[in-house]
């Protein structure tokens, strides 16, 4: 489950991780989007060893989403979460 943090707390904890997961959609046009302009990525620590099941599941740390009403908006707005 993901929780909102501060900023502060955020860019302690994303030190040392890696992207495991991006979605960019400059427009709010791709169906599986909000609707609106998002970029959201996601930092942890990827597997490096596989499951019972075979598959390699990373572990999520934090992420950063950034939204915007409409691509016209100048600013993001942007909030902060760690996963518990």
């Amino acid at each position: 489950m993901w929780q909102q943090i501060d900023k502060e707390i955020y860019m302690e904890k994303v030190k040392g991780l890696t992207v495991i997961e991006s979605f960019t959609d400059p427009d709010g046009m791709f169906e599986y989007s909000c609707g609106k302009p998002q970029i959201e990525t996601v930092y942890g620590i990827p597997a490096t060893v596989p499951n019972e099941d075979g598959q390699y599941e990373n572990t999520p740390v934090v992420k950063c989403e950034m939204i915007k009403q409409d691509r016209h908006q100048k600013e993001w707005d942007t909030k902060y979460f760690e996963y518990k």
